[in-house]
């Protein structure tokens, strides 16, 4: 009898173990914690957050505040199509965290620059749905990026006239200008704290773009989501990853860039003329 217990115990453990396995055949996966939602079924809609990370930990993007979360619902019947997110969805419940790996050869279109040879997508699972909750989950996340736009539409214009003013005070020529080795000029607005990022930081921003007669062509706060980059690693302009090493969390700067160090001789047309010397003001939000 005592040797029954033990070895139905054990078998407990075991499929107790194997129940919190997340697998799916050629992918790596890790299960960081467990949650104690509601489990996906056929039907139903897998709400997640997510993260992406290259090989060395830097963060590439995140849609953990979005507005409006991602969502994939698992197939009632089996359509042949193979999805890797829709295996592993297929496994999880309501308040699980886990990673899963995906080699850059399974990816279309990698950027060449990055480290490694896989991506790591983090996800946590906000909430698993049946048609009906969907449908009213979808509808007020609808309404909530509407008026979540209708403010960010506002905001940015206060930045955008903001920006325009700050424009003008440079090119009035009575303020301190530092200048980079190779030629961006900064013009301090806010001082920040702690120390400024440096080659390999990850810097997370808001700014508006503007060519030197004040015409805006790019800015962040209408997207309502700021700017994230590693510093030095080519993800934006050569200007960028060097006026953003004078730059420290809190500050605020102008910066002109010239042609060469933005979009070169050819531009970015139609908003970005050939030759364009760009104004930037910019404002760090954050430095990892």
């Amino acid at each position: 009898m005592r040797y029954l217990f033990i070895i139905t115990c054990a078998t407990l453990t075991l499929f107790a173990c194997k129940q919190n396995v997340l697998e799916v055949p050629g992918y790596k996966i890790v299960k960081h914690s467990d949650g104690s939602g509601i489990e996906s079924y056929p039907g139903s809609h897998v709400l997640f957050e997510l993260d992406t990370y290259d090989a060395e930990g830097t963060l590439l993007q995140s849609m953990r505040e979005a507005t409006m979360k991602p969502q994939v619902q698992i197939p009632v019947e089996d359509s042949g199509k193979f999805s890797v997110f829709v295996e592993l969805l297929k496994q999880v419940k309501a308040g699980d965290s886990l990673s899963l790996f995906i080699p850059f050869d399974s990816i279309p279109q990698i950027p060449k620059d990055l480290p490694g040879n896989e991506i790591e997508y983090r996800m946590t699972i906000a909430d698993v749905l049946n048609e009906e909750e969907y449908a009213a989950h979808f509808e007020a996340e609808e309404e909530a990026a509407k008026a979540a736009m209708v403010e960010a539409q506002g905001f940015a214009k206060e930045m955008k006239d903001e920006a325009t003013q700050y424009l003008l005070q440079y090119k009035k020529g009575d303020q301190q200008i530092t200048t980079t080795t190779n030629g961006v000029k900064i013009m301090m607005i806010d001082e920040g704290r702690g120390d400024n990022a440096t080659e390999g930081s990850q810097i997370t921003v808001d700014y508006v773009g503007m060519l030197k007669d004040g015409i805006h062509f790019d800015d962040s706060y209408s997207r309502g989501q700021p700017f994230s980059f590693k510093v030095g690693s080519g993800q934006v302009i050569p200007g960028w990853d060097e006026g953003c090493q004078y730059l420290n969390v809190g500050s605020k700067a102008l910066l002109e860039i010239p042609y060469a160090l933005a979009y070169g001789e050819r531009g970015a047309p139609p908003s970005i003329p050939a030759k364009s010397d760009l104004i930037f003001v910019i404002a760090v939000n954050a430095i990892n």
